[in-house]
């Protein structure tokens, strides 16, 4: 099955982007493990987004918003974090947009940020296609925590929920991308957001696979 996908990203050049890394090739588990069919089925369509460039930064909370003390440049610090009254901490400074011409489930995981909750998620990617980040909760409770990114370090999981083994194929199809963007941004403001899913696949091209 092939699986589209691209980056996304206003300040970052699209040349210094890590291709994604399928998870069981990324992490080199012991050879035994890949004898077990349980668990090379849950993995083969597992993939590793990998962070391009290295990012440090120590954040503290306060009220709505956060002071970031960071070893990033101006024009990187104030894209990388957006963070809500709601205690949502998004890293957005890039996206990745992935699409099909089949029906499948793709999840959003994000890695592990000291004790943040990492929140996750997971759509149909033939009838949904939007940019995905990580995000992550902060509890209320927390008022410092650190950010430490190395280059090639996992910016994000992504997982997709087919028996069929999936190949990423690269694909900027600009046209599609502004849609994909004005989706996530309407996504915002619309109540019943499940009902558009449905309008979506109405209109929706019947082939964008390249």
């Amino acid at each position: 099955m092939v699986v589209n996908f691209c980056t996304i990203s206003e300040i970052i050049p699209q040349a210094i982007f890590l291709e994604p890394e399928r998870f069981l090739t990324y992490n080199e588990l012991h050879p035994t493990l890949y004898k077990c069919p349980a668990i090379t089925d849950f993995y083969k369509n597992k993939f590793v987004i990998k962070s391009p460039f290295d990012f440090y930064g120590e954040a503290e909370k306060q009220q709505d918003h956060l002071l970031l003390n960071t070893n990033a440049e101006e024009t990187l610090k104030s894209n990388f974090i957006h963070f809500t009254q709601t205690n949502d901490l998004q890293l957005n400074i890039f996206d990745y947009v992935f699409w099909s011409d089949e029906d499948v489930e793709m999840e959003v995981i994000p890695p592990p940020i000291n004790n943040l909750l990492p929140v996750s998620g997971m759509f149909n990617i033939k009838n949904w296609i939007r940019p995905v980040h990580p995000s992550y909760y902060v509890y209320p409770s927390v008022k410092q925590f650190t950010f430490n990114i190395k280059r090639g370090d996992p910016y994000l999981y992504i997982k997709f929920n087919t028996k069929k083994k999936v190949e990423l194929k690269y694909n900027f199809d600009k046209a599609l991308l502004e849609e994909a963007q004005k989706m996530a941004k309407s996504s915002r403001y619309m109540k019943g957001f499940r009902k558009f899913f449905k309008v979506f696949e109405k209109i929706r091209p019947k082939k964008l696979t390249k």
